[in-house]
């Protein structure tokens, strides 16, 4: 496959070139190199050979948000709108070349398409993926050095060519992309796996040496390490939490729930609050480093294990994954490693296929097609992400994307009454773009929890099921994308399109414990849905004004 179809080098889109196409890693800054002398397998002209290199940092400022870094954001932007402009920066490490470029490709992961994804310039002055800001931004050459066209859909890749003169070994490629449409570019961060790439195709002069370390792991979804690791998180990275404020209603809402009475931990309690204590006391401390609320969360945890016994898989899908979250916070494995490892890694992996009142946590998200199903696959997710095991999150995210409505990818769940499905023969978790049913649009509608107020009827019979279902679909989907997968973008934006039937067309706003969702929402899919701070705590989320505010 030639380097410009589709995808640019990585040792994913490059296994079918066998054992002439193995993929040679050099450094830290993530350089892979195929041998100039295989140059022809890979649709190259004579004895060109191709070097991708991956960013060494990237990050994007706003000018809605000066002082905020976004370092450590899984995200990319670039728009240009009165009041909030948004630019990307990027940083390549030229490695030790053997041979001459001839020319060089910006590669980007789409996360949302544009009409105009950007223009690029040189960045002229120093900055830090931990701290560059808007105000900090360093400045730019004039001379446009290449230009975004319009985006593909999510998912896809887009690259374009660059005027960058003569590259020389160990240079540093300083880019920035500004907005070029109110309608803005997302794209994946280098935090996702899926980061910007420099593509450089250079004519050899002497055969690149072989690599004692052997070939690299491809880059993706689930490749990590044992936990989600401290830069990215579960939930939120280290350098993400530091830009956020310690003043203001969302502080204050944050911070009296970190400080007052957590009660006791009781997660066989479906409607028990002690995880939105713990996960505020983590959030707290992750963000101030104090050390007590370090210690709080440690007790909370201990307190947590084993109070699921005697309770049903609803209440444990509600209340797991701040246990979880807060976890990975307070980095529990390196402040008390004997109970992370002995206790609390143990226990999550048991919940998975523990009986509770007959089912188990996984049978949860595989036959409930409704909000059951969406918060156990929510704490599913971030249990899996806490362990690092990539095989029961990749099979989360299977699952999810059936919900979402590829029967392809998974459609083993049991359906209840089908009235509200699209098409009945064909259930889906939310019904498909452009779905019309007797005339009315059910585009985006979650025909399982729908059915809670009475089978299809116009206009519906009132139920709260649907935003009970969003929370859970949302958070999995936040905790899904944080690890690489596009579950946002997934089945034409199936999350944004559930949370607008719900606004548009039932006319059920969001309120009491659902009203998280609006920020959540609005910060991915740049909507502008009414959003009151302080928010309410959720079922299995909280704090979104403060993690993600407008």
């Amino acid at each position: 496959m030639p380097l410009s179809a589709r995808t640019p080098m990585s040792g994913a889109s490059n296994t079918h070139l066998g054992g002439l196409g193995r993929i040679l890693r050099f450094g830290l800054i993530g350089l892979i190199l195929v041998p100039f002398l295989f140059g022809d397998r890979l649709g190259l002209v004579g004895s060109t050979a191709s070097i991708t290199v991956l960013a060494s940092a990237d990050a994007q400022v706003r000018s809605a948000f000066p002082n905020r870094n976004y370092g450590g954001s899984d995200r990319l932007r670039t728009r240009v709108r009165t009041g909030d402009n948004q630019r990307t920066l990027v940083r390549f490490i030229v490695p030790n070349l053997a041979g001459k470029v001839q020319s060089a490709q910006l590669w980007l992961y789409v996360r949302d398409r544009s009409d105009k994804g950007g223009v690029v310039r040189r960045a002229t002055g120093s900055w830090s993926e931990s701290s560059v800001t808007w105000n900090k931004a360093p400045a730019l050459a004039p001379a446009v050095v290449g230009r975004i066209g319009a985006t593909g859909p999510a998912g896809s890749w887009v690259s374009v060519p660059l005027l960058l003169g003569n590259l020389k070994s160990g240079s540093k490629v300083d880019l920035a992309i500004v907005g070029a449409s109110s309608n803005g570019a997302w794209y994946a961060s280098r935090e996702t796996g899926k980061g910007p790439r420099l593509v450089l195709a250079i004519t050899p002069t002497s055969t690149p040496p072989p690599d004692p370390t052997g070939t690299a792991p491809p880059p993706g979804p689930g490749s990590g390490g044992s936990s989600s690791g401290p830069s990215v998180g579960i939930l939120i990275g280290k350098s993400e939490l530091a830009g956020l404020p310690t003043s203001g209603a969302a502080w204050a809402n944050l911070k009296s729930w970190a400080d007052g009475a957590a009660g006791t931990a009781d997660i066989k309690n479906q409607d028990e609050d002690n995880d939105i204590h713990v996960l505020a006391k983590g959030l707290v401390y992750a963000r101030t480093g104090i050390a007590s609320y370090r210690a709080g969360v440690l007790a909370n945890l201990k307190a947590a294990v084993g109070s699921e016994s005697g309770g049903r898989t609803l209440a444990l899908g509600r209340n797991l994954p701040g246990y979880v979250v807060a976890a990975d916070l307070i980095d529990l494995g390196s402040y008390d490693a004997a109970f992370d490892t002995n206790v609390f890694r143990p226990w999550l992996r048991r919940l998975l296929t523990e009986n509770l009142d007959g089912d188990t946590l996984r049978s949860t998200h595989e036959q409930r097609p409704n909000n059951w199903g969406t918060h156990a696959g929510a704490a599913r997710a971030a249990l899996a992400r806490y362990l690092g095991d990539a095989a029961e999150l990749a099979r989360t995210a299977q699952v999810f994307h059936g919900w979402l409505g590829d029967r392809s990818s998974y459609a083993g769940f049991k359906y209840g009454d089908v009235s509200w499905q699209c098409d009945p023969t064909k259930p889906v978790g939310v019904n498909p773009k452009s779905c019309v049913k007797s005339g009315r649009v059910l585009d985006g509608a979650l025909p399982d929890d729908m059915r809670r107020g009475g089978a299809f009827q116009w206009p519906p019979a009132s139920t709260g099921y649907p935003w009970e279902a969003m929370q859970g679909a949302t958070l999995q989907a936040l905790i899904l994308d944080r690890a690489g997968y596009d579950a946002f973008a997934w089945n034409d934006r199936a999350v944004l399109r559930a949370a607008s039937f719900l606004y548009d067309r039932a006319l059920w706003l969001p309120s009491g414990d659902d009203s998280w969702q609006p920020w959540l929402l609005n910060h991915v899919y740049n909507m502008t849905w009414s959003a009151s701070s302080p928010a309410h705590a959720g079922k299995n989320m909280a704090f979104t004004d403060w993690l993600y505010p407008r």
